[in-house]
């Protein structure tokens, strides 16, 4: 009897952990993205640029990735996931080069600059502000960076939305060995884009600069994708007063009561209306380019209404047209 409720035990044991394990059409969303969740990843930013031989007239991009992975040793080959579309993969593959900067912890701005969709405000060069050196095979290469490969692209795969990319690296060095790693590890699953720029918000640590008017629509679009609307709305407005309160001495204008919940409203309406959902801040832009537009707010709102010191205080009604309804 011993033999036997052991191995009873061993069957029921098996039964259970593979319960629920039958072949489907594909995993839950939900389980899917806590699992991947778990899997940290190395942060680099890739960058390239055209042929042009005028300096001046060369395009210089990058983007910041985490799905970094090496795939050779020898010879040594590396390789990384580009979202489709994407700019700078289009012109990686016109150039057939890049380079892979590795960032330290202490490069999370640089991390999140990269990260910042092309569909922005800003309409300067990526590299502007940026304290960058171009190799001799004119491929920009970032400063104070703990190491870098310079590549030559092999072959591409494109797999769902995304395109692999692999590379032949033949030159590597290493400048800052001493220092941490930047590594990815998101508890909610965003996005690298999303979860550095989320984590910056939210310990004051976000440049200044850079807490434009589509960092606000991304701060908001985050909080309300992962929380709903009305547990959003609490940890938007605390957000945003902190951030002011870090930055008292740059802010021109204060918390404003009215605006903030018109463009949560704007957003949750924008979000209902995206299918399938967006998984990242810069799909779900491309998708509702109408957020960017700063005059948006005077299509429902007159001037006198919102320069009311009231409005600031409290919500106050649009009194030019009624908002959208939220499917």
């Amino acid at each position: 009897m011993s033999s036997r409720s052991k191995s009873e035990g061993v069957e029921m044991s098996s039964r259970s952990k593979s319960e629920g394990l039958e072949r489907e059409e594909g995993p839950d969303p939900t389980t899917y993205r806590n699992i991947l969740s778990n899997v940290p990843s190395a942060v680099v930013v890739i960058t390239t640029s055209d042929d042009q031989e005028d300096k001046d007239q060369r395009t210089l991009r990058g983007f910041t990735c985490s799905s970094f992975n090496s795939v050779s040793l020898q010879p040594p080959i590396i390789s990384f996931c580009v979202r489709r579309p994407s700019r700078t993969a289009d012109l990686i593959h016109r150039a057939q080069k890049f380079a892979v900067n590795f960032l330290s912890a202490d490069q999370v701005p640089l991390s999140i600059h990269f990260a910042t969709p092309h569909t922005t405000e800003k309409k300067e060069c990526q590299f502007a502000k940026v304290s960058h050196d171009i190799s001799p095979d004119g491929i920009p290469i970032l400063r104070d960076i703990s190491a870098v490969l310079i590549c030559d692209c092999l072959k591409v795969d494109v797999v769902g939305d995304h395109s692999i990319w692999y590379g032949n690296v033949h030159n590597a060095q290493t400048f800052r060995e001493e220092l941490s790693p930047l590594i990815y590890h998101s508890r909610r699953y965003r996005s690298i884009g999303d979860e550095l720029f989320m984590t910056a918000f939210e310990t004051q640590t976000l440049f200044f600069e850079d807490w434009t008017h589509e960092a606000h629509i991304r701060m908001a679009w985050n909080y309300i994708r992962d929380l709903g609307r009305d547990a959003a709305t609490s940890n938007i407005k605390e957000g945003i007063l902190k951030f002011n309160a870090k930055n008292y001495c740059k802010v021109d204008r204060g918390y404003h009561e009215t605006v903030t919940l018109f463009y949560i409203h704007m957003v949750t309406e924008a979000i209902s209306r995206t299918s399938p959902p967006a998984a990242s801040f810069e799909s779900f832009i491309e998708s509702n380019q109408h957020l960017l537009d700063r005059g948006l707010l005077f299509h429902y709102y007159s001037k006198e209404t919102i320069n009311n010191p009231e409005s600031m205080k409290k919500f106050f009604p649009p009194d030019i047209n009624p908002l959208p309804e939220i499917q």
